[in-house]
């Protein structure tokens, strides 16, 4: 550990420092600091408080972004998740709060930004809605590609993986149904079918 500091910015507020030791990627030295209202001792409180969270590995160092730091908790649910839970939080951080906050350093975010980022969500406008024809296309393009292209697809069309694993369920359904219609009577076209199940 290197020097810690409390600097007073103005009366009833201190900003505490904190060297967390070298980044384990670039070597650097890394710092974490925060602004804390109150007296000398709340401050000094407040630094022990930091010193103990760097040592246990919790604490969020000044440079972090929220991608760095949703990196490293995906990682860490790794160990504890199924790969599919591991997908779909993946999948949601990559479509929803990566590309609005993701570059942000942690410790510049404000109750105000996070409000402000909830209020952004499309929340009004509901689920997305679907036809049965677009399914269809989607699901043919994405078992016709390679396994390492496929997200590049999701990503183009901002779905979630979970969703393909629906509509194979809607389409496999549908076929099944087919399948189970008693002979005699007059066969529909199979993409008329599926295309009706996945609506």
């Amino acid at each position: 550990m290197g020097k810690d500091s409390v600097t007073e910015i103005k009366p009833g507020t201190y900003r505490i420092r904190v060297d967390a030791g070298p980044d384990p990627v670039t070597g650097k030295r890394r710092q974490a600091s925060r602004v804390v209202h109150g007296g000398k001792r709340d401050a000094d409180r407040a630094l022990r408080n930091l010193t103990n969270e760097i040592e246990a590995g919790v604490a969020v160092t000044s440079h972090q972004t929220v991608k760095d730091l949703t990196d490293e908790w995906l990682e860490f649910k790794a160990r504890t998740l199924s790969p599919k839970s591991v997908e779909y939080y993946a999948d949601s951080l990559r479509l929803h709060i990566l590309p609005a906050i993701g570059k942000r350093k942690v410790s510049t975010l404000t109750a105000r930004d996070l409000h402000q980022f909830y209020l952004a969500l499309p929340r009004s406008q509901g689920r997305r809605r679907f036809s049965g024809s677009y399914k269809a296309r989607i699901l043919a393009e994405y078992d016709s590609l390679p396994k390492l292209e496929r997200g590049a697809l999701l990503r183009r069309e901002a779905l979630h993986s979970s969703l393909i694993v629906e509509w194979r369920k809607q389409r496999d359904k549908g076929a099944q149904a087919g399948l189970s219609r008693q002979s005699g009577r007059k066969q529909r076209d199979p993409k008329d079918l599926e295309r009706q199940q996945l609506r």
